[in-house]
């Protein structure tokens, strides 16, 4: 059986320091909708750029009608819907992560919603300027985790989903609902979340030795494959790390960092071997340093 290597995958701690950037007081907000702009939707988010650290609240003009998206009307959307939406590229595990990303706030005017005969919706109406800035400044602890638990892909300038980066995803969802309306009681759980390298650990089997020859799009496709592997994880795995419920009558399991794992594998197993191209070259540096400092401080 193939001995799983003892790999070093790069996170991205301590590159970045979360910081709240309150609104300019020269950058005029739309009023806040009555209640007889109830149609208004959710047009206050939660900015968050992964790359520096700015975290901030942002208000969409409401008064201001965006046509369906086309090359013309490109820059009057992004100026309505900057970001991306984290949901979006975790389903995609092994994309690179957008720089900017948002989160939807879930405000709305007191009007009586659900209809009638549903179970009532709690109330949070949309947020001042002041409001909104310390609704964001409370998120921070959250966004910091977020970034921290980040992969880093190696041999690139990707970054990557992790387990717990996800758990924090979640947990900022939860925050800006409705029913939470902050990160009180907001817990960052993992729970039916898994990373790569823990995933070998438990089932060495997973490995495969072609993973080393392989090239950048290979992995890649390989990466994508593991990352939907509750259909091909060993079932140990998913009975010891999955969550009953998910699937129909199976355990559900996401995978996680498959991508920046792969990568870590062939540069480790490329050792002193000719690298054949700059980026593999990169790739090893990188982990060779990083078992060097594991060394130096004594882990």
């Amino acid at each position: 059986m193939r001995v799983t290597p003892a790999l070093t995958v790069p996170r991205n701690a301590d590159a970045v320091e979360i910081v709240h950037i309150p609104v300019p007081e020269d950058v005029d907000l739309p009023p806040l909708p009555t209640q007889a702009d109830s149609w208004v939707g959710h047009y206050q988010r939660v900015l968050l750029n992964v790359r520096t650290g700015e975290m901030s609240f942002f208000c969409a003009d409401w008064r201001v009608y965006v046509p369906v998206l086309g090359d013309e009307d490109r820059a009057v959307w992004k100026s309505q819907y900057p970001g991306e939406s984290p949901i979006n590229s975790m389903n995609a595990a092994t994309r690179p992560i957008p720089e900017l990303l948002m989160f939807f706030i879930d405000t709305w005017t007191r009007v009586d919603f659900p209809a009638a005969g549903r179970p009532s919706t709690p109330a949070w109406v949309y947020l001042t300027r002041e409001q909104g800035d310390a609704f964001v400044a409370s998120l921070v602890p959250l966004a910091q985790q977020l970034v921290d638990n980040l992969f880093r892909v190696p041999g690139t300038d990707d970054l990557e989903w992790s387990a717990e980066s996800v758990a924090a995803v979640r947990s900022i969802d939860a925050a800006c609902s409705r029913y939470h309306q902050g990160p009180r009681g907001v817990e960052a759980s993992p729970a039916g979340l898994i990373n790569f390298a823990d995933a070998v650990v438990a089932v060495p089997g997973l490995v495969r030795g072609e993973w080393a020859e392989m090239e950048d799009t290979e992995l890649d496709d390989a990466a994508d494959v593991l990352s939907r592997s509750r259909y091909h994880l060993d079932p140990q795995l998913r009975e010891e790390s999955g969550r009953p419920g998910d699937e129909g009558g199976g355990i559900g399991l996401k995978v996680y960092g498959a991508r920046a794992w792969l990568y870590a594998y062939r540069a480790h197993e490329a050792d002193d071997r000719l690298i054949p191209d700059a980026a593999r070259s990169q790739a090893v540096n990188q982990l060779r340093k990083a078992r060097s400092d594991d060394v130096d401080s004594g882990d």
